[in-house]
Parts: C-alpha cells; sequence; structure tokens
C-alpha cells in the first residue's frame, strides 16, 4: 500500500519569476534581460526598479543570474 510513498517534490518560487509574471510581456522582456546582463550592477538595478516600485533585492536577482534558483530546476 505505501510502496510508492515519497517525499513530493517542492517547487519553491523565484522571485525574478514571480515579478515576471506581474509584467506586461514587453516589461517581462526587458526585466529578464536586465537580469542576466552582466553589464548591469545587480544593487543598482535593485535601486532602479525600486524607483518604478519593483521591490527585489540583488541576492535574489544575484541567484537567479547563476542559475541558482527553481527557475532553472523546473
Amino acid at each position: 500500500m505505501l510502496d510508492d510513498l515519497k517525499l513530493p517534490k517542492r517547487v519553491g518560487s523565484c522571485k525574478v519569476r514571480t515579478i515576471k509574471q506581474l509584467l506586461n510581456d514587453k516589461d517581462a522582456e526587458i526585466f529578464e534581460a536586465s537580469v542576466m546582463d552582466e553589464g548591469w550592477p545587480l544593487t543598482v538595478l535593485s535601486r532602479e526598479l525600486a524607483k518604478r516600485n519593483i521591490s527585489i533585492s540583488d541576492n535574489s536577482m544575484r541567484r537567479h543570474r547563476l542559475k541558482g534558483c527553481t527557475c532553472w530546476k523546473i
């Protein structure tokens, strides 16, 4: 009866993915490109996004940029 009992796979949330889902297609594309662009210092990007009422830490974006978030594990 319990032969197939396994711990369910937990898919956490990535703040970058969460924010992208709230943006229109064009803004989501610009946001993703900016996060992945090595030319953008992430602390500066975080500040610039905050000016536009988008709250995300540089650490969340760094994890996404380094492919250490759940986006790359799905």
